[in-house]
């Protein structure tokens, strides 16, 4: 119940740590288990020793049996020679006492040899167990190694795949921002067009060059005050009334419109070809002769 009202992530590890904690606490049990076999094992193998010692020695006192007692000795009492009673009652005990030890021996090592072999076996039992959950552990480590790499795998692939989206999205805002950016003219360029037209000064003595341009048209209006740059530059005079004074009304042309007598087309075509490399199909001409439209991005 308790489980069930947490997130799922926190749940998700929870279990796995019941899990982990369960399995620690299995090979905790499984280790005293085989500890204490060990030890019932180890103690069988000593006392089948002891008794086997037990068997040696029951052994060598029956051998006391077959030994000589010696010559007689003579009794002074009776002045006749008497056997040695007292160390043949000695061998008949020893000789007792080994058959004893034979038999309690022979007894125990049967016994203590069955009781090591059970351990033995249970002992190798338990081993074999442990070893084939530590191959099963081992072998699920691995799988999940292998799922953990491909997972990784595919989150490197997606980490790339992103990156590459990332660099396209910033490579076509990029674009954008370029596409969308004010045509402007570097002043060295305004500077050599204005030395270039300043050939027609002699012929504007006398005139201004009147510039109109669209009301929030911000770059017409940039672009106007550009060309009335270049102009100053060229020694005409210019007269910047109309720059950004033009409301049009029914969707009419948004930009900058330069108009100048027939005369004037020499100088006109050479303004616009001076403002060609710079703004490109926003330069054109109209119908009438020395007449200059800049277009811009919103015209």
């Amino acid at each position: 119940m308790f489980l069930s009202s947490l997130p799922s992530s926190v749940s998700a590890k929870l279990a796995a740590l019941s899990a982990a904690l369960q399995g620690h606490l299995i090979a905790q049990i499984d280790e005293c288990v085989r500890i204490e076999l060990k030890a019932f094992r180890d103690s069988y193998f000593h006392w089948l020793f002891i008794c086997t010692i037990a068997v040696f020695v029951g052994v060598v006192l029956e051998e006391f049996d077959s030994l000589p007692v010696g010559k007689p000795r003579l009794d002074s009492a009776k002045g006749i020679f008497v056997p040695r009673y007292g160390l043949i009652k000695w061998k008949k005990r020893l000789a007792k006492l080994g058959w004893i030890l034979i038999v309690l021996g022979v007894l125990g090592e049967g016994v203590f040899e069955y009781e090591f072999s059970s351990a033995d076996e249970l002992l190798q039992a338990l081993d074999e167990n442990l070893l084939a959950d530590t191959q099963k552990e081992t072998a699920f480590a691995a799988e999940r190694a292998a799922a953990a790499n491909e997972r990784t795998s595919e989150l490197q692939r997606e980490a790339e795949q992103l990156r590459k989206d990332a660099e396209g999205e910033r490579l076509a805002r990029v674009e954008l921002e370029k596409q969308i950016q004010p045509r402007t003219i570097p002043e060295s360029d305004r500077k050599k067009l204005g030395k270039k037209l300043g050939t027609f000064a002699p012929s504007f003595k006398g005139r201004k060059v009147r510039i109109l341009s669209q009301s929030g048209d911000a770059e017409g209006i940039l672009c106007s005050l550009e060309i009335m740059d270049i102009l100053a530059r060229a020694g005409i005079e210019v007269d910047p009334a109309g720059i950004g004074s033009l409301f049009g009304v029914g969707g009419g042309f948004v930009g900058v419109t330069i108009s100048g007598l027939p005369n004037d087309e020499a100088f006109i075509r050479s303004l616009v070809n001076g403002l060609k490399p710079h703004l490109g199909a926003g330069v054109e001409e109209i119908g009438v002769p020395g007449t200059l439209r800049f277009a811009s991005w919103s015209g």
